[in-house]
């Protein structure tokens, strides 16, 4: 809403600016938008300290890092609910579930599944992608032939599951990020809070979130390094700790972050 600026300027109303993407979404902003926003705002608020950095670079009056944050308090899941949904996808208890959440698009890195799903279809493991099922393009197209092309077995595209996401992620063994580009990721504290061991890009805010014993960091975002970080995953289970995925996610629940949103707020004049 950068776009609104120059009007809050001439009524004389106060901004504030959060920025939650990352360069490719700043292309939906035009330049003069931009620069206006950030010599104007009062102050700019990133999710992340590269983004903060990003936004003294471009001359940001006042900066402020808020991560972002969700309700970390279990959801009550019945075990028999995860079982009818192993069972619905027909996948023994010795198969290994690695879950992806998000809008299956390039930026996501949809595109990688299918060659990440190739390296490991030796593996008994399987790919979930969780998210909107209403993209239809190209790229899901060609996507759905490649796995169909190369007879994989081993990866299920879901719609949107609200009623049973915390069972999906509860049934899961690992997540995975496969963004090419994501400032943060609300996915990455939801599955933290449940213990799950993480593989996400090293960019951006996987890195800032992440500590060690709570996954892998990817350092280049391809499929094979992908798929090799997911084999480590696997092999060496005992290297993953539970206690500190959850205690990290703590960190960024509602309730401890709500607090440090009205710290920010309330230092303003």
């Amino acid at each position: 809403m950068f776009h609104l600026t120059p009007l809050a300027e001439r009524l004389g109303i106060p901004v504030i600016v959060q920025i939650n993407e990352l360069n490719s979404m700043f292309e939906s902003v035009s330049y003069q938008e931009m620069a206006h926003a950030m010599s104007f705002a009062e102050l700019t608020v990133g999710i992340t300290q590269h983004i903060c950095k990003l936004a003294i670079q471009m001359g940001a009056r006042d900066t402020a890092l808020q991560y972002c944050f969700t309700n970390t308090v279990k959801h009550p899941v019945s075990t028999t609910r995860i079982a009818q949904l192993r069972q619905s996808l027909r996948l023994p208890e010795s198969v290994f579930v690695w879950i992806m959440v998000g809008t299956p698009i390039y930026r996501k890195g949809i595109d990688f599944i299918p060659a990440i799903a190739q390296a490991l279809q030796e593996r008994p493991c399987h790919i979930i992608w969780l998210g909107s099922g209403t993209v239809d393009t190209g790229l899901n197209f060609l996507i759905q032939k490649q796995i169909e092309t190369m007879g994989l077995q081993n990866v299920t595209f879901l719609g949107v599951q609200t009623d049973d996401y915390h069972a999906y992620l509860q049934l899961a063994n690992g997540f995975v990020l496969t963004s090419r580009e994501e400032p943060f990721g609300n996915v990455l504290i939801d599955a933290a809070s449940l213990g799950k061991p993480i593989v996400a890009s090293g960019e951006y805010g996987a890195s800032e979130f992440m500590l060690p014993g709570m996954g892998e960091l990817v350092d280049y975002t391809s499929p094979a390094h992908f798929a090799r970080a997911m084999m480590t995953v696997m092999d060496n289970p005992g290297d993953y700790k539970q206690d500190v995925s959850v205690a990290r996610s703590h960190h960024f629940d509602t309730a401890v972050q709500v607090k440090h949103w009205q710290e920010l707020m309330n230092r303003l004049p």
